[in-house]
């Protein structure tokens, strides 16, 4: 045992109080005349007896309660693995207590004198026992090192995701300094809280500040350096995961020699900061568990949301319009924390107004007004103006919402873009999204058939809403019977799409295996031509039926024509991930394929990985989209099919309402033609690869209307080789990127591509070159900002009850503070019997006073 405050044990000697008043009220007995003399001296006898053992039980009880008030301010304390020990000593001595008490009832009386004393040994036994086991225990037991004061290896490990930017709502709030701004942020909160543990502690203990980015967990060198790397922990858009941060924490405590350990995590304890999928397979429990065990501190400063609207990731219908052509994007808005209105008296006729958010579309110009920008002018970045593009307003309710918006007709260039919801509320940060658009010129589409009209037909699908020979048509549909005789002209065309073709000749082969070797793209939409025309069932190639005729062969792995049982069979989307079907799987409702039936198709035997199966026949394992390298599409049935031999392949087109057809005809040359271009909207949790489109001069100048020779030296160091990094070769290119937040940073191209680190914020990443200016944006996932809250019963699930402490306050947090100590303080207990020593003392002086009193002789009239 070890007393914490050792000096206040000088409060013992202040049981000799009670005994000097003990000493002080001893009165002589009284002479009292009375006729019956011996009957009154048994009374007195006996008087004296009772007299005698209530003074000493008074004696005992005072002594006691300021004996137990000593040894509790000395705050005594023991090692929790002695705690049986301890109760064991603490039993005896209640029970001998107890005898004595027993012991004591019985000496009233003359004929239980021998009882009394029988009792009063075994009292004596049982309370030699006690102090035998408490001393015991005492010298057995290991050193308590006084923890009050102690020195203590501390790791405090901040949530703070991007969640942490939501103004502070909750009662933690009030607990902030006196000092701090209205409008306070949840990080805010547990700054300050950190601040308060940490203050808590002594100069010389060890404190670490871990937070959810990827820097190492290590000790600060002092409290100091601990508070600053607090005001460096800001809100982090990507997060490494909290169960893995906790136990870098736990395992840098561990790795402390000071005997004082804790960890503490302070969390709005939101459902997204603890996907099941990562606490299944924590390792939080084992590490707890380890000797010595430890005990995880969880402090709640998080609140259900009280209002705050979510907008979900823009859904473009097309990334990649064409010029001057208008395009609609879709977005999601999501209400959390918005009650359903309440039933409340209305005048006749009237229904309350649901509340109501306005959305905006801005687009940031182009042309004059955002000549020469991007730029550095003054130490700040300088971007384009943003200009309205589009407006509604939507009612706000329980639940989400689709909101559409209109993007105007745009030039040919990189359009960057945001949609926001204007006002505010508890979470900014997910109220507005950005999306980039990319017009390009048009694209060269060859479409091969040995029938005008069906040519025509997919032109007309690909270019809709515009005809196939309007100039601002998103594609440049050349139509030709034949492919191109001379190698080289393949290469002016950015796509080849064969309808129903026939079996080509190895030239013809070899022409098609260089284009797309050299990057070309190849739609194959197979028919009966390749049975020459006729019914036959196996396709006249060289090699026999089902063999490969080399691993780039165009018909490597045809089989035969088959015929599925009638009515037909029909597409199934085998990877609805896939570019070609992506934008058909998103249909709500689904796409009803089983309306347009297939009575003839190819039969094909893929060839992975080089193949992979987009779709496939319902009912077999027969392909009907095979991506067929990344260049190459193969669809194994025709399409229109609306004339001569393909009439009655299938129905894709000629049922009365076609458009499943038509969309993935245009889907899949898009996939297409868009593969080598790279995404320009990216999730946060993406690795940027962007394309660099270097415009012509003519069309774009970048570098004009620079109004001071000071930004035309910033932007001409964008071009100018970095002498650090090297010679660079001519494919590369030297570029700066202009984030949405912090400063320039330099990047390095390399064949019109650049590479970009982890970005580490939403909005907008422009991209400028000498010569070329893009970019990208960058969104969260909308699961990153909701504010759903966990239940922590899901925290008894992973951690187990008895391995952590979760509190709302610092009060709770301060009682369980040291809860997982090898130590146990008897101060409670102390202060406990003290009452109960001061309690029964005080009812036994009142009864013995009191009988003292009534028990005064009274004077008879005329006695003498």
């Amino acid at each position: 045992m070890t007393f914490l405050n050792a000096s206040l044990l000088l409060g013992l000697l202040a049981a000799a109080i009670p005994v000097v008043v003990h000493l002080m009220s001893r009165r002589e007995p009284r002479r009292i005349v009375f006729p019956a003399t011996r009957f009154v001296k048994q009374r007195l006898e006996s008087s004296r007896s009772r007299l005698r053992i209530r003074r000493w039980w008074l004696l005992a009880l005072r002594i006691l309660a300021l004996v137990a008030l000593a040894i509790a301010l000395a705050r005594p304390t023991i090692a929790s693995s002695l705690t049986p020990d301890w109760i064991a000593a603490g039993l005896l001595a209640v029970l001998g207590v107890a005898l004595l008490a027993t012991a004591g009832w019985a000496g009233f009386r003359e004929q239980q004198r021998g009882l009394a004393r029988v009792l009063a040994a075994a009292a004596a036994l049982s309370l030699i026992a006690a102090l035998l086991t408490a001393g015991a225990s005492a010298a057995r037991g290991p050193e308590i090192v006084p923890t009050e004061d102690a020195p203590a290896a501390i790791a405090i490990v901040l949530d703070n995701s991007i969640r942490t930017t939501r103004l502070a709502t909750g009662d933690g709030a009030t607990e902030l300094r006196s000092d701090e701004p209205d409008g306070s942020r949840v990080i805010d909160q547990m700054r300050e809280h950190a601040r308060w543990v940490i203050g808590r502690y002594p100069s010389d203990s060890r404190i670490a500040i871990l937070d959810r980015s990827p820097r190492p967990a290590a000790f600060s060198l002092d409290l100091a350096a601990a508070n600053r790397q607090l005001d460096r922990s800001e809100p982090q858009a990507l997060t490494r995961p909290l169960a893995e941060r906790i136990e870098a924490a736990i395992r840098l405590v561990r790795s402390s020699d000071l005997s004082r350990k804790r960890v503490l995590v302070i969390s709005d304890l939101t459902a997204a900061s603890f996907p099941p999928s990562e606490w299944e397979n924590a390792n939080l429990a084992a590490l707890l568990d380890q000797d010595p065990p430890l005990r995880l501190q969880i402090l709640d400063v998080g609140s259900p949301p009280v209002g705050n609207l979510r907008l979900g990731l823009p859904e473009i219908a097309d990334v990649t319009p064409a010029r001057q052509t208008p395009t609609a994007i879709s977005i999601r808005l999501d209400a959390e924390g918005f009650a359903e209105p309440e039933d409340a008296p209305l005048p006749a006729g009237s229904a309350p107004a649901p509340p109501t958010a306005i959305v905006e579309m801005r687009i940031h110009a182009t042309g004059e007004a955002a000549a020469g920008l991007p730029v550095i002018r003054d130490s700040e970045i300088v971007l384009p103006p943003l200009l309205g593009a589009d407006r509604t307003t939507v009612e706000v309710g329980p639940g989400a919402t689709r909101v559409l918006l209109s993007v105007p007709p745009l030039d040919i260039g990189t359009h960057h873009g945001s949609i926001r919801i204007l006002g505010g509320d508890e979470l900014s940060i997910d109220d507005e999204r950005f999306f980039t658009l990319q017009v390009r010129p048009a694209t060269s589409v060859l479409v091969v058939a040995s029938d005008r009209e069906s040519a025509e037909w997919i032109g007309s699908a690909l270019t809709a809403p515009r005809p196939p020979d309007d100039p601002l048509a998103e594609y440049r549909i050349e139509i030709s019977e034949w492919l191109p005789t001379q190698r080289e002209d393949y290469r002016v065309h950015d796509a080849i799409l064969l309808i129903d073709p026939a079996v080509p000749s190895p030239a013809t082969v070899a022409d098609l295996r260089a284009y797309l070797d050299e990057g070309g793209k190849l739609i194959s939409l197979l028919g009966p031509s390749l049975g020459g025309g006729t019914s036959g069932e196996v396709i006249p190639v060289a090699a026999p039926v089902g063999e490969s005729t080399g691993s780039d062969d165009w018909l490597d792995g045809l089989v035969r024509r088959w015929r599925p049982a009638a009515p037909g069979s029909f597409f199934e989307i085998d990877r609805p991930n896939h570019p070609a079907v992506a934008s058909l799987t998103d249909i709500a409702g689904g796409v009803p394929w089983s309306a347009f039936r297939i009575s003839q198709y190819w039969q094909l035997r893929p060839s992975p990985p080089r193949d992979t199966v987009v779709i496939r026949y319902a009912g077999s394992d027969h392909p009907a989209l095979v991506d067929r390298g990344g260049n190459h599409l193969l669809l194994t049935t025709p399409m229109p099919a609306l004339v001569g031999p393909a009439r009655g392949w299938n129905e894709l087109f000629t049922a009365s309402d076609a458009w499943p057809a038509f969309l993935l005809i245009r889907q899949m040359v898009q996939s297409l033609v868009d593969r080598d271009q790279g995404s320009h909207n990216l999730l946060i949790t993406d690795l940027p690869r962007i394309r660099l489109d270097t415009p012509d001069s003519a069309e774009v100048d970048i570098n004009a209307a620079i109004d001071s020779s000071q930004e035309r030296s910033t932007v001409g160091q964008a071009a100018r080789p970095d002498p650090t990094v090297g010679n660079p070769t001519d494919s590369e290119l030297s570029l700066q990127m202009f984030p949405p937040r912090g400063a320039v940073a330099p990047l390095r191209g390399r064949d019109s591509w650049v590479t970009v680190g982890n970005v580490d914020w939403p909005g907008t990443y422009w991209i400028r070159g000498e010569r070329s200016l893009t970019g990208f944006s960058v969104n969260l996932p909308p699961s990153q900002t909701e504010l759903r809250r966990l239940d922590p019963a899901r925290l008894d699930e992973w951690i187990g009850p008895e391995r952590y402490d979760l509190s709302s306050d610092r009060e709770s947090l301060r009682r369980t503070e040291g809860s997982d100590q090898p130590t146990r303080a008897l101060y409670g207990w102390w202060l406990l019997v003290m009452s109960g020593a001061f309690a029964i003392e005080q009812v036994i002086a009142n009864r013995f006073y009191r009988g003292s009193h009534s028990g005064r002789a009274t004077p008879v009239r005329g006695a003498k």
